[in-house]
C-alpha cells in the first residue's frame, strides 16, 4: 500500500512536471508566433510576461503588477473564463487581438497582432460608411426630386398666369395706343382738310384732343419705361418749387373731357384754395394724378369721380373716390402686380398704372392705400411729403424776346419732322436756327462759324451726339451744348455729363424748355 502511494506521488509529480513542461512549451510557441503574452493567477497579478510585450505598448509591465492596472481591457473580465476579445488598439496604437485561457491556478492572455484583420474590419465599416453615406445622398436626391417637381408645378402655374399676363398687357398695348393715335391723326386729317373753312372754335377743340391724345401716348410710355427703370434702379426725384394749385388745374383741364365723354363728373376739390406751393418732383406728381384719375374715370361709367387735395403739415394729400365697378376682394391682392388686370371687367389697358404709382409714391416718401367693394366704387389715398416754399412765378412770355436776342442755335437732328417743327418754333420767337443732320456736320459747321447753343440729339447716323460732343469738347469748343433726347434713362444722361453735355432734355419738349434751359446756360457760361 505503502509502495502504491509512493508511485502515486511520483505520478503526480511527473503530471506536474509534464503540465508546467507544456505551458513552457505553449509560451515559447507564442513566441515563436511572435505572439505577447502574460501569465496571472486569479487575483490578476502578473506571474509572467514574455519579452514582445513592448511591441504592443505594455514594455512597463512587471511580474507582481496588477495586470488589470497596465492592461485597462481587462478590468471587469472573469479571469476564470475563456475568452476571444474583439480587437482593440494598444496605447502603441497597434491593432491588437486578445484571447484570455484560464488554467487552475493561473490565466494566459494572449496579445496577437491584428494589424490585417483591423484593415479588413475598417475597409468593411468603410464600406458600410460609404453605403449609408450614398443612401442618404439618395434619400436627399428623391427629397430634391420632389421639390424639383412641385417648383416646376408651381413654375408652370405662374408661366400659364404670365403667359396669360402678357396676352392681356400686348391688347391692352395695342389698344391703349391705337386708340389715341387714331383720334390724333384723324383730327390732325380733319384739320389739313377744313382748316380755311372751320371756325376757330371748331379748331380749337380738335386740337384739344390732339393734345390730349398726344399726352395719353406719352403717359403710356413713360409707365412702359418707368416700368423697366424700377427694376434697373434707374428711377431718380427732381424735387423743385412747384404751384400745387396749377399741377391740379392742368391735371383737372386734361381728365375733363374724358369724363364728360362718359357723362360722368369730375369734381376737384382743393383746401385750401389756392394750395400753397411746394417742393416736390412735379413731373412725377402730374404722373400719379393722371395715373389713378384716369384709372377712376376709365372703371366709372355712371355717377362721379371726386379729387379731394389737401396740403397740410407739409404734407400733400390726395383721395380720389369714384362710384365705379370696384374691385373683389380676391382681385385686391392682384391690383399692384405689374400687367395685371382683373379678367372678364370689359376694359383694357397696360396694367402698369398702379404699380409705377405705388412705387413713385414710396419713393417720394409716401403712402398709397386702396380701399374698394365691387359693385359700389373705389377711394385711393394717397400722402407724399410736400415741404412749402415761396415760388415766384416771373413771366416768361413778356421778356422771351429779350432772352432770345440774336443767338445763333446749331440744331444736330436727324429726324426731318422734328427738326422742322423746332426750327419753326425757335424762329418764332426771334432764334437764327441752322439745322445738321448728323454728329459729323455739327462739328464741321461748328469749326466755320460761331454758334451761342448747340441742340444735340444722341441717337444720329454717321456720328451719334455723344462722339460728336466729346470731339467739340477735345477741339476746345465751350459752346453750351443741351441734348434732346427721346432716351429717358439714367445711365445715358450720366453718359452725355461724362462726354461734355451742359443740359438734359426728353423729347417731347416744348419750346419754352429750350429758350429757359438756354438762358440758363449762358448765363451760368457768362458767370464763370
Amino acid at each position: 500500500m505503502s509502495g502504491y502511494t509512493a508511485h502515486k506521488g511520483e505520478y503526480l509529480n511527473q503530471a506536474m512536471v509534464d503540465v508546467a513542461r507544456i505551458a513552457k512549451i505553449t509560451r515559447q510557441l507564442y513566441e515563436r508566433q511572435q505572439f505577447a503574452y502574460l501569465l496571472v493567477d486569479h487575483n490578476w497579478s502578473v506571474i509572467e510576461a514574455s519579452a514582445n510585450l513592448e511591441n504592443y505598448g505594455f514594455g512597463d509591465v512587471r511580474v507582481g503588477d496588477d495586470a488589470r492596472e497596465a492592461i485597462d481591457f481587462l478590468v471587469g473580465l472573469d479571469s476564470h473564463s475563456t475568452l476571444d476579445l474583439p480587437i482593440v488598439l494598444s496605447p502603441s496604437q497597434n491593432p491588437v487581438h486578445i484571447v484570455l485561457l484560464p488554467e487552475d491556478e493561473s490565466l494566459t492572455v494572449v496579445l496577437m497582432d491584428a494589424s490585417r484583420d483591423y484593415e479588413q474590419q475598417q475597409l468593411v465599416q468603410q464600406k458600410a460608411n460609404e453605403n449609408e453615406l450614398l443612401l442618404a445622398q439618395q434619400r436627399q436626391l428623391m427629397a430634391d426630386l420632389e421639390q424639383t417637381q412641385a417648383a416646376l408645378v408651381t413654375k408652370n402655374t405662374e408661366l400659364r398666369e404670365a403667359s396669360r399676363l402678357q396676352s392681356s398687357f400686348l391688347s391692352g398695348v395695342s389698344h391703349e395706343f391705337r386708340t389715341p393715335l387714331a383720334a390724333l391723326l384723324g383730327y390732325v386729317d380733319v384739320l389739313g382738310e377744313r382748316l380755311l373753312s372751320q371756325s376757330q372754335e371748331e379748331s380749337e377743340e380738335q386740337l384739344k384732343v390732339i393734345r390730349r391724345s398726344g399726352r395719353h401716348l406719352l403717359s403710356l410710355v413713360e409707365n412702359l419705361l418707368d416700368h423697366g427703370k424700377f427694376d434697373a434702379g434707374e428711377v431718380v426725384l427732381n424735387p423743385q418749387a412747384i404751384d400745387l394749385q396749377g399741377i391740379c388745374d392742368e391735371v383737372h383741364a386734361m381728365l375733363h373731357q374724358g369724363a364728360a365723354s362718359k357723362q360722368i363728373a369730375l369734381e376737384f376739390d382743393t383746401t385750401p384754395t389756392p394750395l400753397p406751393s411746394c417742393l416736390i418732383d412735379d413731373s412725377r406728381l402730374r404722373q400719379i394724378m393722371l395715373n389713378i384719375i384716369g384709372n377712376a374715370i376709365k372703371f366709372t361709367d355712371e355717377g362721379k369721380v371726386q379729387v379731394i387735395a389737401q396740403c397740410a403739415d407739409e404734407q400733400f394729400s390726395l383721395r380720389i373716390r369714384d362710384t365705379g365697378m370696384g374691385i373683389s376682394k380676391d382681385d385686391m391682392q392682384n391690383v399692384m402686380r405689374p400687367f395685371w388686370q382683373a379678367p372678364k371687367n370689359g376694359k383694357v389697358g397696360t396694367g402698369l398704372g398702379l404699380t409705377i404709382t405705388e412705387r413713385i409714391v414710396e419713393m417720394m416718401g409716401g403712402q398709397l392705400k386702396i380701399d374698394s367693394e365691387l359693385g359700389v366704387g373705389t377711394t385711393v389715398d394717397i400722402t407724399i411729403p410736400a415741404p412749402l416754399i415761396e415760388l415766384d412765378q416771373p413771366d416768361i412770355n413778356s421778356n422771351r424776346a429779350e432772352h432770345i436776342g440774336a443767338r445763333r442755335y446749331l440744331l444736330a437732328e436727324d429726324d426731318p419732322d422734328i427738326a422742322a417743327l423746332l426750327k419753326l418754333l425757335l424762329v418764332e420767337q426771334g432764334a437764327e436756327v441752322t439745322h445738321v443732320e448728323n454728329g459729323q456736320q455739327a462739328i464741321e459747321i461748328a469749326e466755320r462759324e460761331e454758334f451761342d447753343v448747340i441742340l444735340m440729339d444722341l441717337q444720329m447716323p454717321v456720328l451719334d451726339g455723344y462722339d460728336a460732343t466729346k470731339s467739340l469738347r477735345d477741339r476746345g469748343d465751350k459752346t453750351p451744348v443741351l441734348v434732346m433726347t427721346a432716351s429717358a434713362i439714367e445711365a445715358d444722361r450720366t453718359r452725355a455729363e461724362e462726354v461734355g453735355c451742359d443740359g438734359y432734355l426728353i423729347k417731347p419738349v416744348a419750346v419754352h424748355e429750350v429758350l429757359s434751359l438756354a438762358d440758363e446756360l449762358l448765363q451760368n457760361q457768362s458767370a464763370v
